[in-house]
């Protein structure tokens, strides 16, 4: 046994290679008409291709003589790709060999065959992506200066005010601390005082958490779908590796309220209206079967003005309110994460009502532009 282990510390470990995930690559990855790795790198440079593409569609060009004297040149119809794919800058100017090995290292890592059939790795690709993605957005939320949760404070004091001697430190949880701070900081130190945890753990209460996601027509704009993907990787990330206790479920909520399981939510497109109603009634239906079942959380991703076809705004903004009451009524903890862009026409009606609906909840509204939908996900 003691050679095995001599041998093994001895061997040297090669990391494995660093892959970028765009959520535009992963949702090629999921289709199941790129089965194949040629199938998949068709798509990836196709997705890729920034050039213009013409529409194909019958187009009967005018007769000669006709009395217009504006037109002068044939005209074409370009495809307009609002929902712009982001994060693929830099997989862009890769050469035509390092592509072909960047798109073949993801297509081999991320999937296996089983009687012919081609599968995917979902649990560690998922990780991947959300460890990736949750980094990232640490960073980020240490530039802009995110001031840790008070709870987490509350409970690091906790764990280590009880710390007497060595044998009482947790190794895996300081050392996970550890690697998680060098990350966000940059810094050189291998631990610090305040990585260390010791075997006295808090009784922790359950936290039921939903994460609503608008998936309404106007998410295709500004990219705001892209990073709302993104932040909502990496909340799982977080929660499921840093908070055991809590037990987290997705939702998509447009013209119908749909849960949709984690890697899922990079499969996600926007379309229809934003029921703003129907989310709450739902929450409300959820948490209200989970009272007694710990701590509920209600997180919305939305730059939605609450709307349902066929009804007036006032009546549906009036139903809306009521159910709002409601919900308030199991002290939920409730963040209303309302995208805004910088460039697009400021809606004076859109931020009245969802600080309305906000104040009937007592929950907490941010205004983010979409970048920064990750960060107010972690304040």
């Amino acid at each position: 046994m003691i050679k095995e282990i001599k041998t093994w510390c001895n061997t040297h470990i090669t990391p494995a290679k660093y892959l970028e995930l765009p959520p535009t690559i992963i949702a090629l990855l999921l289709d199941e008409k790129n089965n194949t790795l040629t199938q998949f790198t068709r798509a990836v440079k196709l997705q890729l291709d920034n050039t213009p593409k013409y529409l194909d569609i019958d187009f009967s060009p005018p007769v000669f003589p006709f009395d217009n004297r504006y037109f002068q040149d044939p005209f074409y119809l370009v495809e307009d790709c609002i929902n712009e794919a982001i994060d693929l800058e830099s997989i862009r100017k890769l050469g035509n060999n390092a592509l072909d090995d960047y798109i073949k290292d993801i297509y081999d890592r991320f999937t296996y065959t089983v009687n012919g059939k081609t599968r995917i790795k979902k649990q560690e690709l998922l990780r991947y992506a959300g460890r990736h993605y949750y980094f990232e957005a640490a960073s980020k939320a240490k530039i802009v200066g995110v001031k840790e949760n008070s709870n987490l404070k509350k409970q690091r004091r906790f764990i280590t005010a009880n710390l007497r001697n060595t044998v009482d430190i947790h190794i895996t949880r300081t050392m996970q601390r550890a690697v998680l701070r060098k990350k966000v900081t940059n810094s050189n130190t291998a631990i610090e005082y305040s990585d260390i945890a010791n075997f006295q753990r808090h009784a922790k209460e359950r936290t039921n958490i939903l994460v609503a996601i608008d998936t309404s027509k106007s998410m295709e704009l500004g990219n705001k779908m892209e990073h709302a993907k993104k932040a909502a990787i990496s909340f799982y990330y977080y929660k499921s590796s840093y908070s055991h206790e809590s037990k987290i479920e997705f939702l998509s909520f447009n013209n119908t309220i749909t849960k949709v399981k984690p890697l899922d939510i990079i499969s996600l497109k926007p379309e229809g209206m934003t029921h703003t109603a129907e989310l709450l009634s739902y929450a409300f239906s959820y948490f209200n079967r989970n009272t007694n079942k710990g701590r509920t959380e209600l997180y919305m991703i939305t730059d939605g003005y609450p709307q349902q076809a066929g009804m007036e705004d006032i009546i549906y903004h009036g139903l809306t309110l009521k159910v709002a009451g409601r919900l308030k009524a199991l002290q939920t903890r409730i963040k209303i994460i309302l995208i805004e862009t910088p460039w697009a026409e400021d809606n004076t009606n859109n931020l009245k009502y969802n600080e309305l609906i906000c104040n009937m909840l007592g929950g907490e509204l941010i205004r983010v532009e979409p970048e920064a939908i990750s960060c107010a996900l972690f304040e």
